[in-house]
C-alpha cells in the first residue's frame, strides 16, 4: 500500500450516508469516496466497477467489485474478483479465439481469477462474500475492503503478472496454453518454449478443445523446431468412449451411421443426425 493510498482511507471515511439510504447506494458510495480514490493512488483507472492497471507490454490487473444477483435494497452481498492477463495472454486470447474486445475484462477462464478466500484465506472475515446491511459498520467495511485490495489483492495480482513466476504457476495448473503466450513474447526459441508446446501438443491431441487450435498449434511447433505430428481435424461432443473404442474417430462412427455432432478445425459443423 502507498502512502497515498493509506492516507485515503484515512481521509475519506464514507460520505452522506442517511438511515434510510438503500444498501446498494451505500456501495456505491464506498466505492466512490473510498475505493476508487486508494486504487487510483495505485495507478489504477476505473470503468464501472472495475480498475485496470497495464499495458500491452506489462500485462494487466484488474480489480472487480461484484455484487450478487439476489442483492437487494435493505441488504447488498459483495465479493472481489482479482484477475491478471501476464504479457502476451491477452493478446492470445484475441488471435485464438477472434474476438475483438480493446480491454481486458474478468472471468473465470482468465490466465488468473481469484476470490479472497483463496488470496487471503487468513482474513479474519475470510470468505468470498462481504455483506451490507443496516446494522453494518459502514466505514469498518470500507476500510476492510480497501485494505484487502491493497495489502493482498494487488501484491497477489502483480506477482502473477511477473512473466517467470506467471509461467511457473501457469504450468503447475495446467495453463499451458497461457504458458506458451508468454514464453513466445519472452523467450522465443528457448528450450523451455519447445518443451512447453510438445506437452500441450499431447496434452491436446487427447482432447482436441477448442479445435480451431489446430492452425495455432501447427505454428507454434514450427517455430520451435519441432517436427510435424498427426493432429486431429474433428472434435465432438456426443463421441462416447464406446464410439472412440470401436471407431477411432467422429467421421469413422458417422460414416458408419451414428448421429454424431462434430466440429472442425476450420468452423464447419455437421449436426446430429436421428
Amino acid at each position: 500500500m502507498t502512502d497515498d493510498a493509506a492516507a485515503g482511507i484515512a481521509a475519506n471515511p464514507v460520505k452522506a450516508v442517511a438511515d434510510d439510504m438503500p444498501a446498494p447506494q451505500v456501495l456505491n458510495n464506498i466505492l466512490r469516496t473510498v475505493m476508487h480514490p486508494a486504487l487510483k493512488a495505485e495507478g489504477l483507472r476505473r470503468s464501472g466497477r472495475t480498475w485496470r492497471e497495464g499495458d500491452a507490454d506489462r500485462g494487466w490487473v484488474l480489480i472487480q467489485v461484484q455484487g450478487s444477483k439476489f442483492n437487494t435494497r435493505e441488504q447488498v452481498e459483495l465479493t472481489i474478483n482479482t484477475s491478471v492477463w501476464p504479457p502476451a495472454t491477452w493478446e492470445m486470447s484475441r488471435d485464438v479465439s477472434g474476438h475483438e474486445e480493446a480491454l481486458p475484462y474478468v472471468a473465470g477462464g482468465n490466465p488468473f481469477f481469484a476470490r479472497p478466500d483463496v488470496i487471503a484465506p487468513e482474513r479474519p472475515s475470510a470468505g468470498e462474500w462481504w455483506q451490507l446491511n443496516s446494522g453494518t459498520d459502514v466505514d469498518a467495511l470500507a476500510t476492510e475492503l480497501v485494505e484487502f485490495v491493497l495489502n493482498d489483492a494487488l501484491p497477489w495480482a502483480r506477482r502473477h503478472r511477473d512473466p517467470d513466476q506467471a509461467v511457473k504457476a501457469l504450468h503447475a495448473k495446467g495453463g499451458l496454453i497461457w504458458a506458451i503466450a508468454i514464453l513466445r513474447r519472452t523467450a522465443t526459441g528457448s528450450a523451455q518454449l519447445r518443451d512447453v508446446v510438445e506437452e500441450f501438443t499431447s496434452k491436446w491431441i487427447s482432447d482436441p478443445r477448442p479445435i480451431t487450435l489446430r492452425p495455432h498449434l501447427i505454428r507454434w511447433r514450427q517455430e520451435t523446431g519441432l517436427p510435424e505430428v498427426p493432429l486431429p481435424e474433428i472434435w465432438s461432443p456426443s463421441m462416447s468412449t464406446r464410439l472412440v473404442t470401436q471407431f477411432g474417430s467422429p467421421e469413422a462412427a458417422r460414416a458408419a451411421g451414428h448421429g454424431i455432432h462434430m466440429y472442425s478445425w476450420d468452423g464447419r459443423t455437421w449436426q446430429d443426425r436421428g
